[in-house]
């Protein structure tokens, strides 16, 4: 039998970097949105078809509502995933290596993108003023 070429594409996801590493924000938005194109294609297919089991059916409308509600929290709780692509990140990242920054340091500078000083003072309370100042500058400008 021919394989179901709606659910053909689900192998189709490529793995970008084997191992635990945390993702911004706008890393998980980005992803998180190419799959829910892929499940909405693959849904109006499936509905246009509409031969498949009913399991097919609701398992396809469950990842379509998760993919949903995944992007609109990002998008609600995190603005920055509206604003900047994972381009506007790395150019960001490229100019904020000169601060003496942790790794979860900068993953909450990219998710919260703060423009006001006073939220540096618990993301990272060793920089100096001038520091700060300069960082909110890049935020505006890359962010």
């Amino acid at each position: 039998q021919a394989p179901d070429p709606v659910f053909a594409a689900r192998g189709a996801m490529k793995i970008k970097q084997v191992g635990s590493t945390p993702l911004s924000a706008v890393e998980v938005w980005g992803i998180v949105s190419e799959e829910r194109v892929d499940i909405e294609s693959r849904h109006a297919a499936f509905m246009e078809n509409s031969t498949g089991v009913r399991e097919d059916r609701i398992t396809l409308e469950r990842q379509l509502d998760s993919a949903r509600a995944v992007t609109e929290y990002l998008a609600k709780c995190y603005p920055v995933t509206r604003r900047a692509n994972e381009a506007a990140v790395q150019r960001f990242l490229a100019v904020a290596a000169e601060f003496p920054l942790g790794s979860a340091e900068v993953l909450q500078i990219i998710d919260l993108a703060p423009t006001d000083a006073v939220y540096f003072c618990g993301i990272c309370p060793d920089l100096n003023d001038g520091q700060i100042d300069r960082l909110i500058a890049l935020i505006r400008e890359h962010l």
